[in-house]
């Protein structure tokens, strides 16, 4: 304690800053508070839905939020639905999240959570065993942007997104240059896969570049998964504007 304020006594006056005790970049929800403070949270958009789990979970954080929940999988967008049905704040939408608008190939794999716009690596076999990533059919599913949802719904800004992809995170991202650019999102997380699971997955360094481009600071990990042999394997991120 002693040698921080002496430090700070003489840095705080040439650059501003100050080094304080760390908190922040423990836990990533009451992180997300953190960034948004003094900021109403009503727009949540959960990317990768999937049966409607992180749904769940914001009606809790965040009660009185409208959450849109995009889910491409036909069965498990069905699941989705059914909870929707029993919550006025949560919009299902049979979609998949990208670039520019279109329809693509889909790949629904044996282990569902696992599904993906892109296909499984010849290595993701080795990280999470052959059974988890078996490509079991390819389906075409209907794609759209944020950037032409938003539009279309009349959605002006997106407090939080929480993407959750399978690897095709920096495609989505690039689907929300408007929004992105006008800091109309509050906050973004996402998952980073630090081996190979997915062909084309994105990389950190591009995920990095691309909010850096946007003036979006990154502010945290979280959620590390580690191999048996103690290798990073993904974990979260979070990005907000830099103030």
């Amino acid at each position: 304690m002693r040698v921080r304020k002496i430090i700070n006594r003489g840095l705080n006056p040439l650059t501003g800053y100050e080094i304080s005790k760390v908190e922040f970049g423990r836990d990533l929800w009451p992180d997300v508070k953190t960034v948004l403070a003094g900021n109403k949270i009503e727009t949540v958009f959960d990317v990768g839905a999937n049966e409607g789990q992180s749904a769940r979970e914001f009606l809790h954080l965040f009660p009185g939020a409208r959450i849109f929940c995009f889910e491409p999988t036909p069965a498990t967008f069905g699941q989705l639905r059914s909870f929707a049905d029993t919550q006025p704040l949560v919009t299902p939408v049979n979609k998949a999240l990208g670039e520019s608008p279109g329809t693509a190939a889909f790949n629904e794999n044996a282990f569902h959570q696992t599904n993906s716009l892109l296909a499984a690596s010849p290595q993701s076999a080795d990280h999470l065993g052959p059974q988890v990533v078996e490509r079991l059919k390819t389906i075409e599913v209907e794609m759209t942007t944020l950037d032409g949802f938003c539009r279309e719904a009349s959605v002006n800004r997106i407090d939080l997104l929480k993407i959750d992809v399978q690897g095709y995170e920096l495609s989505v991202l690039k689907g929300a240059g408007e929004l992105l650019a006008g800091r109309k999102i509050g906050c973004v997380t996402l998952e980073v896969n630090f081996v190979p699971l997915y062909v084309n997955q994105a990389s950190f360094q591009d995920l990095v570049a691309l909010f850096s481009s946007h003036r979006y600071d990154l502010m945290g990990f979280y959620s590390f998964a580690h191999s048996r042999e103690n290798q990073l394997m993904w974990c979260e991120l979070l990005f907000a504007p830099h103030r």
